[in-house]
């Protein structure tokens, strides 16, 4: 499935359907839910290259709604991970 330009956000929440965090100085964690289909999307931009370093990653969020989506994300230079916290 494509990532298509009609996914709207919500009116009662001021919050966009996507989030990033700088992982490096030039590379960019990206994710975002795609509420008709209630899936989520991550991938590392490098904004040096203006290319996506992995393809898409692509999950089912399991007992989701199409009211959810990523409220922050934070990058932990400890573990090396990123973490995102959903509505």
């Amino acid at each position: 499935m494509e990532i298509d330009n009609y996914t709207m956000v919500y009116s009662g929440f001021p919050d966009p359907s996507i989030t990033c965090t700088f992982i490096s100085d030039d590379k960019v964690f990206v994710n975002l839910y795609h509420n008709p289909s209630c899936m989520h999307y991550h991938f590392v931009y490098d904004v040096t290259n203006n290319t996506c370093e992995k393809k898409n990653v692509v999950s089912v969020l399991l007992d989701s709604n199409k009211k959810n989506f990523p409220y922050k994300c934070f990058y932990s230079e400890v573990s090396n991970k990123v973490y995102s916290f959903y509505r």
